[in-house]
Formats: structure tokens, sequence, C-alpha cells
């Protein structure tokens, strides 16, 4: 069982009165349960995942690799599952979210290490995207 959510909400954190659409950690990080056979129960995992993610997971759990698209995006992340798995260290460096609706644009790159944990966003202007993505 996969149940992920939707991303989170501000409700008077960073001097806003509320919404879901900035780079802030209450706005894009977000609770994902997983349960199953082989599943730990009630451990943590601290990897940096997307929603892109998901379909190369439930593709490799499913042990249909092999009929699966090549070119699905996103990394499967089924080998962190375990107790025993992969590690955040040795997984993903970052996670990038991005937001495009009018003056509130931004890019967002959040890293999470054994010695860093920040986050770096990039407010855009819709006028400068057409030059920033050239």
């Amino acid at each position: 069982i996969l149940l992920p959510s939707d991303n989170g909400y501000h409700l008077g954190e960073h001097r806003l009165v509320f919404g879901k659409s900035h780079p802030y950690d209450t706005d894009i990080r977000l609770p994902f349960y997983i349960a199953g056979p082989g599943m730990p129960k009630g451990e943590v995992r601290l990897h940096q995942t997307t929603h892109l993610d998901i379909t190369a997971t439930v593709v490799e759990l499913a042990g249909a690799t092999s009929t699966a698209p090549t070119d699905l995006d996103g990394l499967s992340f089924a080998s962190a599952l375990p107790s025993d798995g992969v590690r955040p260290a040795a997984w993903r460096g970052f996670s990038f979210t991005e937001f495009f609706s009018g003056n509130n644009t931004w890019w967002n790159v959040r890293v999470v290490n054994a010695t860093h944990a920040f986050t770096f966003h990039w407010w855009c202007a819709h006028i400068m995207l057409p030059r920033l993505l050239a």
C-alpha cells in the first residue's frame, strides 16, 4: 500500500496568512506512507524523493521493469525501503521543486546529507523566465 499526500499548507509561518505555493518546508514537504510484505513497520526514511519517483518505484516493486518504458521520469526508491536498504547519503544528493504562477514563480533546490541541510530558492519574475530558460 502506497499512500502519498498533497503538499503541505502554511498558516501564519513566514508572516504569510495561508497557502501552499511558496518554497518553504511547510509547503513542499509531504508525508508518504508505505506498508506491505517485507516493509519494516514504524521506520522513517529521510531520502529525498518526489512524486515523479513513485511510478518507477511501483514498476520495480511489481517486477515490471522489463516491460515498462525505459524513459520513465523519476528514480525508484525501492532500494531504500528495507531496514538494511540504501542510506540517504548514498541516495540522491538533492531535490528540485518548481512553481510557475504569475509573479509567485520560483525554483527550489533542497540539500540534505550527513553534513548539510539547506534549501536554496530562486524567485523569478515571469518576465525573466524566457531569458533564464534559454
